[in-house]
């Protein structure tokens, strides 16, 4: 469960889409809220989502270092929300997504034994630049916590007030 600020809702597809800040760095997140989610909370509200990704385009690295040598200029712990970009440089308006280009710290990992034909082999939680998220990965090699990870996902989860706050 990961602690954010609340900014808001936006009609998205067929559902909504959840504007949010991480607590640290304040870094802009959209997530696509789930059923179940709290509509009632208001902006700077203090919620808790159980991120998941889904759609994901991933590159895996046994060590940091390993990770540091494949992504040479990249920062090891990073967040970059695409889908909160709104207008690029020469105008063109972005449609507001919740990709997320990230890079962390594989904090631990649940391996799926007999995965189905369209189940994932592991469910993986990681640490990113202000906050954490699980993620079901597609990857027949192995996986194990202290990995590196870096890719694309899209976010979803359900947005709720925190539990002291209830």
């Amino acid at each position: 469960m990961t602690e954010l600020y609340f900014i808001g809702y936006k009609d998205f597809k067929n559902g909504k889409l959840c504007r949010v800040e991480t607590l640290r760095l304040r870094i802009p997140i959209n997530i696509e809220a789930k059923e179940g989610s709290d509509f009632s909370l208001r902006e700077n509200d203090r919620c808790e989502v159980e991120i998941s990704g889904r759609d994901s385009e991933l590159r895996i690295y046994p060590s940091k270092a390993a990770f540091m040598d494949g992504e040479a200029g990249v920062t090891p712990y990073a967040t970059m929300p695409i889908g909160t970009m709104g207008e690029t440089p020469d105008g063109r308006q972005v449609e507001e997504t919740p990709f997320l280009v990230f890079s962390g710290e594989i904090m631990d990992v649940r391996h799926n034994e007999h995965p189905g034909e369209n189940d994932p082999d592991y469910y993986v939680t990681i640490k990113a630049s202000d906050f954490v998220f699980d993620l079901p990965v597609f990857y027949k090699d192995t996986i194990e916590k202290g990995y590196w990870i870096m890719g694309i996902t899209w976010l979803t989860g359900v947005v709720k007030k925190p539990q002291a706050a209830l």
